[in-house]
Parts: C-alpha cells; structure tokens; sequence
C-alpha cells in the first residue's frame, strides 16, 4: 500500500510564490512539518531545516541589498 503524506502546496524550491520566502513563511512551513510529520522523521530533517532557514535569510539580504 501506499502512505499519504500531508504537505503544503509542493513546489520546487526555484518555483515558490514570494510568500514563501520570508522568514515567517519558512517558519510556518517547518512548523507544519513538525505539526502534521513523524517525529522519527524530524531528527532526519534538521539539516535540511536548517539550510532552507539559511537560504531564506540569504535570499532576504540579498533583496534588501538590491533594493
């Protein structure tokens, strides 16, 4: 059989609306991960977690350098 897993809206990384890439939109994305997941999975995602934080922050910057 097959697992069905709850998510937001998938989207490539590249291809994310702009709400998204706040700090409080990846803060709501993880906090779904840790709301709708498996606990076993969470200490398998933290570096992951962790870099998508890191990217959103860099991506941040750079627009407030831009601008």
């Amino acid at each position: 059989g097959y697992k069905v897993v709850a998510c937001y809206d998938p989207y490539c990384i590249h291809h994310r609306p702009e709400n998204v890439w706040t700090l409080r939109g990846s803060i709501e994305i993880i906090a779904d991960a840790f709301r709708c997941g498996s606990l076993r999975k969470i200490p398998e995602m933290i570096l992951a977690y962790g870099f998508y934080t890191a990217y959103v922050v860099y991506r941040g910057l750079v627009q407030k350098i831009g601008a």
